[in-house]
């Protein structure tokens, strides 16, 4: 039932966020933050299997022929993670804080 996971891992990153942040400004920041630990945009979309020009419209927040903004949807968020070897709603939680198992 991925829907109903997705709904599930939307409500808790709701609960962890800001109240003024969105899922998407939280998703758009894990982004950049994978291109970082990645090193480039290729690199990340190569090993997420998605394209790099995909993962570029997202961060430079182009809009579709809709006039909607272009965002990670749940389904790119889980293609990211696996790719990444995240666990599952690493994208959708805040992740800019240094990871304590990470520094030590």
């Amino acid at each position: 039932m991925p829907l109903a996971k997705d709904s599930l891992l939307l409500y808790i990153a709701s609960m962890k966020t800001n109240t003024n942040t969105t899922i998407e400004e939280v998703r758009r920041t894990n982004l950049n933050l994978l291109v970082t630990e990645k090193g480039t945009l290729i690199g990340l979309a190569s090993i997420s299997g998605t394209s790099a020009a995909y993962l570029s419209q997202i961060l430079t927040r182009s809009k579709m022929s809709n006039g909607k903004v272009r965002e990670v949807g749940s389904k790119l968020a889980r293609k990211l993670e696996d790719g990444c070897s995240k666990p599952l709603g690493w994208m959708d939680k805040s992740n800019t804080q240094v990871d304590q198992s990470e520094s030590e």
